[in-house]
């Protein structure tokens, strides 16, 4: 009977060093996961520092963009203007041109008639 109550202790404690070691492992395996999700938590952490930096430098393009196009509307407006006054000053100008030949061809025609008579 002694021999069996031996051979169960043994086997009890056999039973607890191959239950530790087990635990032992699994513990190893959880802080080595542990430490796996603080890396990637911190590569997320890294990603999303980055991914607001890309964000504000997009909205500063953006507002770079908006800015341009603005500059671009007021430049094309006043080219516009001037083009517009261009043509105008143009017109008055030709139908200056215009009533001074007409003035030249009337004082041709009485040159004419003076020296005619």
């Amino acid at each position: 009977m002694e021999d069996k109550m031996d051979q169960l202790l043994t086997g009890f404690y056999d039973f607890k060093k191959m239950m530790e070691s087990r635990f032992d492992t699994l513990e190893s395996r959880f802080d080595s996961l542990e430490s796996r999700f603080d890396s990637l938590e911190s590569r997320f952490d890294n990603l999303e520092g980055r991914f607001n930096s890309l964000e504000s430098r997009f909205d500063i393009l953006d507002n770079r963009v908006d800015n341009l196009e603005n500059q671009m509307n007021k430049r094309f407006d006043k080219l516009d203007k001037q083009y517009k006054s261009f043509m105008k000053d143009l017109r008055t100008t030709r139908r200056m041109a215009g009533e001074n030949m007409r003035d030249v061809e009337d004082l041709d025609e009485r040159v004419e008639s003076l020296e005619a008579s």
